[in-house]
C-alpha cells in the first residue's frame, strides 16, 4: 500500500472508503519507506506522547516489508526502465514498486501517475 492511502485511513478521509474493499480481509504490507514517510509526521508536528501512542497503535495493523537484496535489484531496475520508457519514478515511490513487485502483489494508490512506465507492476487505484 502506498503512503497517500494509509494517510487516508489514519486521518479518516473519505477517500479511503474507496480502497477498503481492495484492503479488508487481507494482510496489508507497507514498504519500509511508506513506514519512514509517516514517522516524519509527528517529528515534523511536534506531536505528544499520546497521540504518538495512537498512531504506533495504528501502525500494528500493518506488517512492514524490509527490502532485502532482491528489493534492491528491482528497484534499480524498475527506476532504469521506467526511465528508458520516457518516465522517472520518484525515489519514495519505486521502493513502494519494488516491494509490491518483489512480493508480487499489486500496489494500492491514489496516484496510480506516479507509477507509470513500470512493467509488471499491478497497480489499484480508485477515482
Amino acid at each position: 500500500m502506498d503512503t497517500d492511502v494509509l494517510s487516508y485511513l489514519y486521518k479518516r478521509d473519505s477517500r479511503a472508503e474507496r480502497y477498503r474493499p481492495h484492503l479488508d480481509g487481507r494482510i496489508t504490507i507497507i514498504s519500509t519507506q511508506t513506514l519512514a514517510e509517516l514517522y516524519h509526521w509527528p517529528e515534523r508536528s511536534n506531536w505528544g506522547t499520546a497521540r504518538r501512542g495512537e498512531f504506533e497503535r495504528f501502525l500494528q495493523g500493518y506488517e512492514v516489508f524490509y527490502p532485502d537484496r532482491e528489493t534492491c535489484r528491482l528497484y534499480g531496475k524498475l527506476t532504469a526502465d521506467a526511465r528508458r520508457a520516457g518516465y522517472v519514478v520518484p525515489a519514495t515511490d519505486a521502493w513502494h514498486a519494488a516491494t509490491a513487485l518483489r512480493l508480487d502483489l499489486p500496489l494500492v494508490t491514489h496516484n496510480a501517475r506516479n507509477f507509470q512506465g513500470i512493467p509488471r507492476l499491478i497497480v489499484v487505484t480508485e477515482p
